[in-house]
Parts: structure tokens; sequence; C-alpha cells
């Protein structure tokens, strides 16, 4: 599985440079969805014996969790990757005020939390896995609008305001339905299989992204080569100065469209926890 993820992320982030139809690319990808596929078929197979059971799936709320999972921790690992290079080039913001920067959503994730759980006892989980995440997204959203180099307490503060909540509505509720989904015999493989989801997710943003990122630039960056496209980036998001005007216009652009895939796949989530989470999921297992 450590090999198919590798060589799938090493694939997906030499797009950028070498091209989605070369040849390298393609080989990484192949086989890391190989690899993938015969470790889905062996674990099929050992039944008891399993690292990952896969009759867990059958359970309507542990895939709608982890499918959830997916795509929220995708958006928000792929959002705060880019967006302090973006407060770094364009709020000329240093490095450490860059990180500063993302505090208030963390601090919010941690505190919400505390009560999240309380209100998902009386309202359920599905109503809490359809905000949250909707929530998060309209965050996200923001991101995709707002000009970085006006005011923080303006801009990029309100929306680490609505992600920090989204996130802390959903994380308690999503962590008892994928836990209460695969009943207490398989209740620590469900948590490790959770996890293991988040971290693959924010990989793989950091990955994709890369590649929608790099696209987006050369678009709107005119008359260069892939390669030089590639270099002016690689120089705008470094930071130093010296970078010409149409690159950083360039760089915006890219920054403010790329910010609308992870707030869709936010979107998306919301969508997931009110389609598939079974009403009352956690209210019936207490």
């Amino acid at each position: 599985m450590a090999i198919g993820l590798a060589a799938i992320t090493w694939g997906l982030s030499a797009i950028p440079a070498a091209g989605f139809q070369d040849k390298t690319v393609l080989a990484a990808l192949g086989v890391g969805s190989a690899f993938l596929t015969s470790f889905i078929v062996i674990e099929a197979h050992l039944h008891k014996q399993a690292m990952m059971p896969l009759s867990l799936y059958r359970s309507r709320n542990f895939a709608a969790t982890n499918a959830l999972t997916l795509l929220l921790y995708f958006a928000l690992g792929g959002a705060l990757y880019y967006l302090p290079f973006g407060l770094i080039r364009l709020g000329s913001y240093s490095a450490t005020q860059a990180g500063a920067a993302l505090l208030p959503s963390a601090l919010i994730m941690g505190f919400g939390s505390l009560f999240a759980g309380t209100i998902a006892d009386r309202l359920g989980a599905r109503l809490l896995l359809t905000v949250g995440p909707i929530a998060a997204s309209c965050g996200l959203a923001m991101l995709a609008f707002i000009d970085l180099r006006q005011s923080y307490w303006v801009g990029v503060f309100p929306s680490m305001l609505l992600l920090g909540a989204g996130m802390a509505i959903t994380v308690p509720p999503l962590t008892s339905t994928v836990m209460g989904a695969a009943g207490k015999s398989h209740a620590g493989i469900a948590s490790g299989v959770n996890n293991a989801v988040a971290r693959v997710a924010g990989l793989l943003a950091v990955a994709a992204l890369g590649a929608v990122f790099s696209d987006a630039f050369s678009h709107h960056l005119t008359g260069t080569t892939p390669a030089q496209a590639i270099e002016a980036l690689n120089f705008v998001m470094s930071g130093r100065r010296g970078a010409n005007a149409e690159a950083i216009a360039a760089f915006e652009r890219a920054l403010h469209a790329i910010m609308l895939v992870p707030a869709s796949c936010a979107a998306l989530a919301g969508l997931a926890g009110w389609i598939w989470i079974e009403p009352d999921s956690i209210r019936a297992s207490n």
C-alpha cells in the first residue's frame, strides 16, 4: 500500500514539469494503481488476518465517514498548504506570520471540539456532518475571492474562523460515527483506517493541487514554455524579490482558482454526510 501511494503521489507531483503524457509519469501512476489494487485483493482474501478488513465497508456509516474524511481533509490539506505561499508573496508576510495566520482555525477546532460531541448526542451526527463541512467550504471559498494584500482581520481572519468552526463541528461526530459503525471489536482498526485516510488525503491534495496550480499559472502566464512557466512559478513561490509583475499576477489568479477546488471538495463532503450518513446514528448507538 505504501509503495502504491508513493508511486501515485510521485506521479502527480511530476505532472507539472513532465506533463501528463510523459512515460515516467504514466508508469508511476500505473505502478501505484497496480500496487493498491493488489493490496485490496490480498486484504479481501485474508479475512480475519486482514490489516484493513474490507467487511467494514459493508457498513453504510463506515464507508460514508471515510469518503467524507477523504474529501474534507483533501480540502483542508490542500488549502492550508498553498495559502501561506500567497500570504508571503502577496501579503508580504514573514514565514512566521504566515504560519500564525492559520492559528485561529486551529484554536477554534480545539475549543469547539469540546462541545461538538455533546451537540451531536442531542442532534445526531448526520446534521453536524452536513453543516460542519459546508461551513468549512464557505471559509475556503472566501479565500478564492479575497485580496491577500488587504488587512488580515478583514480578509483571512473571517475565513479561518469559518474553517475552524466547520472542522470543530465535524471532527467529534465523525470519529464517533466511524468507530460506532465498526463495533467494539473493530473500533481500533476503524480509528486507524480513518486516520490513515485523513493523512493520505492531505498527501494527495498537495500533489494533485500542485499539478492544477501549475497548469493554472501557465495558462495565465502567456508567451512562455512549460519549463519556463515552472521556473517562474518556483521563483514566485520562493518569496524572493525580483519576480515580474506578470508572474505575480498569474500566481494570484492561479491561487484564487485552486482555492475553489478545496471549497468544492468540502461542500461535497457535506453533501455526502447528508445523503449517506444514517439519521441519528450516534443517538441510536447510545
